[in-house]
């Protein structure tokens, strides 16, 4: 999914930004960027020691501070939307995926500590790093997000085109993370494809639609925010 998606969309991205150089381009561009960090977190940390941990490591580091760079450019400038987006819809969608995701992964924690066993699916690692990503990292980030756009502040646009991002992309990957196993004979529960699989295919398919609604309504370009500051210095001086 990652050699014949992501990366292509990550091209496909950058070369928009570069020949275009809009606020949309870049917002989208770093959505994605953000999508490899969460993914080579989870395999520079995750990922039993092998071959490829060097490259693991280098991507970690790029797209960490690709991330930073994509987001101080976008913190720069006013997004305004021609539309409200911030609607009732949007409002229970975030919510509902911000406990979502406490409901992936919160009661095979509870079960093991009641148990006093290790979890049932952490295989040969010392512990599940998507539960720390999600609960501690994403889950939140989501909540902010949805209290920035109460407040029509940039952030709350900026986190809403990521989050939204991300949802898409982790859904179209569990659908392969459970067909590929499936073919090899190793099969979920069906407790566990309803929580951990279909939850995030259905959020995946919301997110297309609130995503194509953000990109569509969006407004500002990625060179008006800076002619304007640069103009108001000037005038200032």
């Amino acid at each position: 999914m990652v050699l014949f998606l992501a990366i292509p969309l990550l091209v496909i991205a950058l070369i928009m930004d570069i020949k275009v150089n809009i606020l949309k381009t870049k917002l989208f561009l770093t959505g994605i960027i953000i999508f490899f960090l969460n993914y080579s977190v989870s395999y520079s940390i995750g990922a039993i020691y092998n071959v490829l941990h060097l490259l693991y490591i280098a991507l970690f580091s790029c797209s960490l501070f690709a991330s930073v760079i994509g987001y101080g450019l976008l913190k720069n400038h006013s997004i305004k939307t021609s539309r409200k987006i911030n609607t009732t819809g949007l409002k229970i969608f975030l919510i509902f995926c911000g406990l979502s995701l406490f409901v992936a992964w919160l009661p095979d924690i509870i079960v093991s500590l009641i148990n006093k066993k290790s979890l049932e699916l952490i295989e040969i690692y010392t512990t599940q790093i998507t539960y720390v990503l999600d609960m501690a990292i994403i889950s939140p980030t989501i909540f902010i997000c949805l209290y920035n756009l109460s407040k029509s502040n940039n952030i709350g646009y900026i986190l809403l085109g990521i989050i939204l991002n991300m949802l898409v992309m982790t859904g179209i990957m569990v659908i392969f993370q459970t067909i590929i196993p499936a073919k090899a004979g190793i099969e979920l529960p069906v407790g566990a494809i309803i929580t951990k699989v279909g939850i995030f295919v259905v959020l995946a398919i919301i997110a297309i639609y609130y995503e194509i609604k953000l990109f569509i309504n969006i407004q500002g370009s990625g060179n008006e925010n800076k002619e304007g500051k640069y103009g108001k210095t000037i005038c200032n001086h």
